[in-house]
This record gives structure tokens, sequence and C-alpha cells, in this order.
């Protein structure tokens, strides 16, 4: 039996001279191992099922900005920059998403021509007798829709292009891979608009019950009549302040006018009760003046008579000497009286006088003062009122102090709902897919490199196998290197003649 240290090496481990001089020894077995793997990788290559690929991108659009809450959120460490890489890939890897995907494929007028075969089943997947169990019943077919679906399809970010995404679906049919790319598309758009909405929808859900809080915590507040009376307060103060303003002017005058009249009528009588004189002496000077008004008024008479008739009657001239007479009694008693009351006489006049002024001045003080006492009655009640008017608008605003921040918080919970239905109304995916798609790309499982190179390893491995097998069996030995190697107890000698 020959050694099987003949094919090894001290150093590579496998002798390849005396491998490659083996192979063209038996180069009719070694030719063997190459048709062998030729065939083998044709029909490993052949009996692939064709497999067909589409694939799609898109670019997850994200809105950055720059506002207090997002700052906020920032610091507290919550997200505020939109879906991670892994929010978007567990959406198309979601039991919703594949049922949504099942839904629409069940809609779909041709399903029965789908194949959803998965590529790495051996055996032919039938849909129509995939969905026989089920019958009519459309929740189990779409059940089974569902679960077979998400075979045919992966999504992976990519590597060099941040938030873009790549979709591809890989079946055994052009037509499925086709449409269930379109399907995936449509779905993952109107998911992302529901999955949004949805958002919009808790956030005015939540917006709505902050608002019921508040207006609980406001019940017995009625803050509308609140403001309509802080306004009708405002509107009959800023109105009593302009009357007490134009009022005051005339207030003053009123005051200073009774003031005068008083004064007046103080001094009128003061001078009265300094200018008194006795009684006596008035009525001398009473009785004087009638005497001198006497003697004038019939001096008077005597005048008329004279200057009436040119030729005095005795009848006239009787009267004249009597009014003489009396003229001249009136005279003696005036003569008798002396100087008596003469000099008071200026001084009754005075005081006549001012006791008749001091009349009218009296009654002017006395309406004045009733006038006055009416003004200052209003004007104090005004005052009052604009002080009570006052009090009120202070506690008005202690309760709109008191309640702002809540109906502040309120009225902006109520914008924000506003905003929240005009943005739910215009809702637009944020996944924006590239209009131009890669087309159907048709492969086997097992590339032709990946089946030649296959085929390469298992050559080189069978001619190995086939040649050293061949080589133990082989009794002869060839060379003197064989010789040597098998029987490395032997001293050779020499070497026999060649002869043609």
């Amino acid at each position: 039996m020959k050694k099987i240290n003949v094919i090894l090496h001290e150093t590579t481990i496998i002798n390849f001279p005396f491998f490659w001089k083996l192979i063209k020894r038996y180069a009719f077995l070694s030719m063997i191992a190459p048709i062998v793997s030729l065939i083998v990788g044709g029909y490993i290559y052949y009996s692939q099922k064709d497999i067909y690929l589409k694939s799609a991108s898109f670019k997850y659009h994200v809105e950055s900005t720059d506002t207090t809450s997002s700052s906020i959120a920032s610091i507290i460490g919550e997200k505020s920059s939109g879906l991670s890489i892994n929010e978007i890939l567990g959406i198309m890897n979601s039991y919703d998403f594949a049922k949504q995907v099942a839904v629409s494929l069940y809609n779909r007028p041709d399903l029965l021509e789908f194949n959803f075969t998965p590529i790495k089943n051996k055996d032919f997947l039938n849909t129509a007798s995939y969905l026989a169990p089920c019958k009519e019943n459309r929740e189990c077919k779409i059940k089974k829709i569902q679960q077979i679906v998400p075979y045919l399809y992966t999504m992976e970010p990519d590597r060099l292009i941040e938030n873009r995404f790549w979709i591809r679906v890989k079946s055994l049919d052009k037509k499925t891979t086709l449409n269930l790319t379109e399907t995936l598309i449509t779905e993952l758009r109107r998911n992302r608009i529901n999955s949004i909405k949805h958002n919009l929808t808790e956030q005015m859900n939540l917006s709505y019950e902050l608002i019921e809080n508040k207006k609980n915590e406001l019940i017995g507040v009625d803050m509308l009549a609140v403001r309509d009376r802080k306004k009708e307060v405002q509107s009959n103060l800023n109105e009593i302040t302009s009357k007490i303003k134009s009022y005051t002017s005339f207030y003053h005058q009123q005051k200073l006018k009774l003031s005068l009249a008083e004064t007046k009528y103080n001094q009128t009588r003061s001078t009265i009760s300094k200018r008194q004189v006795a009684q006596e002496d008035v009525e001398v000077s009473k009785k004087r003046q009638e005497l001198e008004d006497k003697i004038k008024k019939t001096m008077s008479d005597i005048n008329s008579i004279k200057l009436s008739a040119k030729d005095l009657s005795a009848q006239d001239k009787m009267i004249i000497k009597q009014l003489r007479s009396e003229i001249s009694n009136a005279k003696n008693k005036l003569s008798s009286l002396g100087t008596k009351g003469r000099t008071i006489s200026n001084i009754v006049d005075f005081l006549d006088e001012k006791d008749k002024e001091s009349d009218f001045n009296e009654f002017d003080y006395k309406v004045l003062k009733g006038q006055f006492v009416k003004i200052e009655k209003d004007y104090s009640e005004m005052i009052k009122k604009r002080e009570d008017l006052e009090a009120e608008s202070r506690k008005l605003d202690n309760i709109l102090e008191k309640y702002k921040p809540a109906f502040e918080y309120i009225k902006l919970l109520e914008q924000k709902i506003v905003q929240l239905k005009l943005l739910e109304s215009t809702v637009i995916s944020d996944f924006i897919f590239d209009k131009e798609s890669a087309s159907v790309r048709r492969f086997k499982r097992t590339s032709k490199s990946k089946i030649i190179l296959f085929t390469v390893t298992i050559t080189l491995f069978l001619m190995f196998l086939i040649t050293i097998s061949r080589y133990i069996i082989d009794d002869r030995i060839y060379d003197t290197y064989e010789l040597e190697k098998s029987f490395e107890e032997l001293t050779i000698i020499g070497n026999t003649p060649d002869f043609d």
C-alpha cells in the first residue's frame, strides 16, 4: 500500500505538483468531476423558479421646528423630530398594516390571479386552493392573506441617505409583484395619514377634556356676565366722573355766591345793630318830619289857590287864611321842638334804607342757601356713587384677574382645536415616494455566479477525491519520487535503461 505521505508536503500540506501529475495520469477519471459538477450546477440553477423583484423608495419628510414646545420637549427628553427609523420600519411589520394590505388585496377583482407563494417555498401555492377552506367567510380569507403576504415584501433604510427607505417586493409572478408594490405604497400612505389624523384626534380629545376640566373649576362664575358688568360699571364710572368734573365748577361757584350773600347779609345786620337810636328821638324826628312836610304841603296848596284864581274870592281868602294859620301853628310846634330829633333824621333814613336792603339780602341769602343745600346733596350723592362704582370696579377687576388665566387657557385650547381641525381636514402623508421607480427585475434565488463558484468548488473537491482515491488503489510505482517516498528504507543503486 502506498504511503499517504507521498501526496503531502511539509510546507503546503498538499503536494500540488504531484497532485497535478496525478490529474494528468488519471485524465479520464479527472474529467468526470467537472462534467458531474456542471450537470449538477446546471440542474440546480435551471430548476429554480424565476423571482420578480420590484423596488420603490420614499423619503420621510420631517419638518424641523424651533418652537418653545419643541425646546421644552427636547429638554425633558421627549422625542419631537417625528418618527424614528425603527418606528418607520415597524409600520410594515405591524399586524394592523398587514391586515390593511390583506383587505385591500381581498377587494381586488383579480385576487385569484395573484401568486402568493413565498420564494423559499419548494411547492407552488395556488391562491384559489389556499383560500378554498374559508369558503365564503370573508374574515377567514383576509386572515389567510394576512398570514402569507408579509413573506413577499421587506423594507429597509438607505445606507447613504438619511430618512430614505426602500420597499422591496419579491414574488414568483410579475403581475403579483407590480400590484403588490402599488398596494403597499397606497396602504403605507393611507396608514400614515390615518396615523397623523389619529394623533390630531387624540390631541383634540385631550384639549376638549382639559377645557371641560377647566370649566368645571369655573362653575358658578359667569365670566361673560362679569365682563359685561365691568364694561357697564366702567361706562357709568366715566359718565359720573365727567358729570362730577363739570358739576364741581358749578358747585364752587354757588358756594362762592352763597358765601358772598351771607357776608353781605351779615354786614347789613351788623351795621343796623351798631346804628340804633332811642325810640323817643325817632318819634321826635318823625314828628318834625311830618310838620315840615305839612308846612311844605300847605304852602304848596296856598300857591295853587293863588295861581288858580286871578281875583281871590272871600271864600278863597278865608281858606288861605286858615292854611296860613295852620302853617303858623306847624311852625310854632316845630319851633317848640327846637333842635331835638333834627340830628338823627339822616340816621333814621339810613336805617330805614338798610332795613329794606336787609330784607332783600336775607331773601337772596335764603334762596341761595336752599339751592346750595340741594346742589351739595346732589354733589355728595354723585361722589358716593362714584366711590361705590370704583369699589365695584375693583371687585370685578379682582375676579377677572383671578380667573383670567383659566379663561385665557380655555381660549388658547379652543384656538388649538380649530387649528387641529383645519390640519385634520388637510392632512397629507409625510412619506414622499419617488415618481420614477425601478422596473421589475427577474432573477433566480441562487445566482449564476454562486452556481459557478459552487461548481468550481465541487469540481476541485471531486477531482481531488477521485484522483487521490485512484492513486491509493493503484499499486504501481511510476517514478523514482514515488519509490523513494513509498520505500524510504530502501537504497536505490541505479536505474534500468529506457528502451525505445
